[in-house]
């Protein structure tokens, strides 16, 4: 599969037109056309819709898109990890952003960001107006909306937090509310789009609709009008912070916080690689990204005033953790990589490279569900295939866990090297259950089994028995062997054992069966016993492998450093660069290294701890989800329940409903 096919395709999924995406990477018309042919040629599918005006994607299109960007992505790290395509910047960035924003925080900025970047120039537009990116012809578009489905990408630049507040003189002349209902009987000022004001109270969310002397479509002016003292109003601290700051307005309704799921964006059309086109903008170097190269120049600034220290301005350099697919604070794919099938699914379009990928999201590492899928799970399939066995019931319990209820009688069982860990209790039955190689141990009721990942057994089944399965992700274990044992999970290995007496893990078991799997509340009690089951097997059944001489991880002194900075900036955005830096390597040996020790990729452990801290702050605070999930992170909060969702199958509030009281 030629790249520089892939490079078009993924041109033409934006622009539309093949003649322009050919413009774009200096093909004619007829030489890009033959390309896509080429290229549909040897996938053996249609990946495009062709007529005389635009270009669409076939819905084979539509799935092939996200893994090619996939590719190229990983093209691009591989050149950035040996210093390719050092290049500077040059030609021309178009670039739109909010009247009020750009004046305040851009403007300062652009002199140091062009001095660093001298062959590049700007075309900057500065309008409260949302704007086509593509149609417009953009690079790029920094935006403090709340984000609607889109198949742009955003990248979080910095929280933009809303408060409440008036002039002094205000104030002295009518009072200070003391409560949002208050505000009904003071005089407001609005701003077009934003007439109603949600306020989180002890009670729940509040909607107050206030009314005043004035109403206008930009910022600056309900600004500056509230602090002549015509009225309460709303304020970004990025906009209000000098009024702040020289006494020319005060906050009010402190404890009432407004409900927002607000931030600073930048938003671009592909999440790696802009055009590289010869014409007005030439960014010959994938470690470089246009949206990065100004929303640096701005965060400063946007930072500074809201009470952070500023960062200093960098050229991007992608990562795993930095790209907006995988990284959960800095920004979402949107409806385009939601709609994309599972990578296993694109086994037809034969390309090596996405057979090897569609491997690596296995079980084990699937970003979306994992341990939903039950056909992937060998003992699980095995029990399937009996005449004999019936399955009662079964759910995904999330964060690669998984739960099954079985029945059997008469029957020979084989299970040879599965990719996951089993745990196993007999609730009724099963003294005529034993090992093929050991018939004199038989089972009984509440005996244990262990069954780890890569083992093999045979088992007769001499009349009935009920048993529950606990389906445990190797990934999982991996998470656990670092987070109780601070052990690399690839030293440790989980014994097998057969007919294991332990009280305190039957009567978990059979809480556990007892519950409700398909409702929501009961599930995620499920969950947590299930998490119970798996950190006593942890702690109880684990051991060294014999004979293993590690080579090529981390040190463990740098293992215990990369946790607890980790853990101590979940709130923060964070890069591999960062991380690598801590242990002064390479982006590319550090995300090898990681793994190594880690058991998974540097971002699949950074959202698991993400999501890990947020289960902890919704059972042991009354935080709104808003702050619960700017504190985990997340850039809003309705990013972080779809996160929260994807890995529970329930929502964060459902969470805390279910563990109330």
């Amino acid at each position: 599969m030629n790249i520089e096919h892939l490079k078009l395709f993924v041109r033409l999924a934006v622009t539309h037109n093949i003649s322009q995406a050919g413009q774009e990477l200096g093909l004619s018309p007829a030489v890009a056309s033959a390309h896509i042919g080429k290229l549909e040629e040897g996938l053996g599918v249609r990946l495009v819709h062709r007529t005389t005006r635009k270009v669409s994607l076939t819905q084979e299109g539509e799935a092939f898109l996200p893994h090619a960007e996939e590719v190229l992505a990983s093209v691009e790290m591989a050149r950035a990890s040996v210093g390719a395509g050092s290049t500077a910047p040059r030609g021309t960035l178009r670039v739109t952003a909010p009247a009020s924003f750009g004046r305040m925080h851009l403007l300062p900025s652009l002199k140091a960001f062009l001095a660093r970047y001298p062959h590049l120039s700007l075309d900057l537009r500065l309008s409260d107006s949302i704007v086509d990116l593509v149609e417009g012809g953009f690079d790029i578009a920094i935006r403090n909306a709340e984000l609607k489905d889109s198949s742009l990408i955003a990248r979080r630049l910095a929280p933009d937090k809303r408060i409440i507040c008036a002039s002094p003189d205000y104030l002295q002349q009518f009072g200070e509310p003391d409560s949002p209902q208050d505000l009904l009987n003071h005089r407001c000022v609005n701003l077009l789009g934003l007439e109603t004001w949600v306020f989180d109270t002890p009670a729940g969310h509040l909607s107050i609709r206030p009314s005043g002397p004035l109403r206008t479509d930009n910022g600056e002016a309900m600004r500056d009008a509230c602090a002549s003292g015509l009225g309460i109003a709303i304020g970004s601290t990025w906009s209000v912070y000098r009024h702040l700051a020289r006494g020319e307005l005060v906050q009010v309704l402190k404890d009432s916080p407004l409900v927002a799921e607000t931030a600073i964006w930048a938003m671009y059309s592909s999440a790696r690689q802009l055009a590289p086109r010869c014409g007005p903008l030439s960014i010959s170097t994938p470690s470089i990204s246009a949206s990065n190269l100004l929303g640096s120049a701005a965060v400063g600034a946007a930072r500074a005033s809201l009470g952070q220290a500023a960062r200093p301005l960098r050229a991007y350099r992608p990562s795993p953790l930095d790209d907006a697919r995988l990284r959960p604070h800095c920004g979402r794919r949107l409806r385009r990589q939601q709609r994309a099938p599972r990578l296993p699914n694109l086994a037809h379009f034969s390309p090596r490279g996405l057979a090897v990928a569609a491997g690596r999201r296995s079980m084990a590492g699937s970003e979306e569900t994992p341990m939903s899928s039950f056909d992937q799970l060998q003992v699980f399939q095995s029990m399937s295939r009996s005449p004999h066995a019936r399955l009662q019931r079964s759910a995904g319990l999330g964060d690669g866990l998984g739960a099954a209820l079985w029945s059997n009688r008469d029957d020979n069982r084989d299970y040879q090297a599965p990719s996951h860990h089993t745990l196993s209790c007999y609730l009724a039955g099963g003294t005529g259950t034993f090992r093929r190689e050991r018939p004199d141990c038989k089972g009984a009721p509440d005996k244990l089994c262990i069954l780890p990942a890569g083992h093999q057994s045979a088992w007769v089944i001499d009349g009935e028995i009920q048993l529950a399965h606990l389906y445990v992700s190797q990934e999982q274990f991996a998470l656990g062997a670092v987070r109780l044992l601070d052990r690399e999970p690839r030293e440790l290995q989980l014994r097998e054992s057969t007919f294991l007496d332990d009280p305190l893990q039957a009567r978990r078991f059979r809480q556990l069966c007892r519950l409700d799997w398909q409702e929501p509340g009961e599930r995620l009690l499920t969950s947590s016993l299930a998490h119970d089951l798996l950190d006593h097997a942890l702690l109880s059944q684990v051991g060294r492998r014999d004979g293993l001489r590690l080579t090529g991880g981390l040190a463990p002194g740098q293992r215990r450093r990369l946790r607890e900075f980790i853990d101590s900036q979940l709130a923060e955005p964070l890069s591999l660069g960062q991380l690598a830096g801590l242990c002064a390597l390479s982006e590319y040996h550090f995300a090898r290294m990681f793994q190594l020790s880690f058991g998974l990729p540097p971002h699949r452990y950074l959202l698991n701890r993400r999501l890990e801290r947020a289960r902890e702050l919704l059972r042991g605070t009354r935080l709104p989800l808003g702050e619960i999930a700017l504190a985990c992170g997340f850039a809003s909060a309705s990013h972080f329940s779809n996160r929260f969702r994807q890995a529970f199958a329930a929502t964060p509030g459902q969470y805390r409903r279910a563990f109330a009281g």
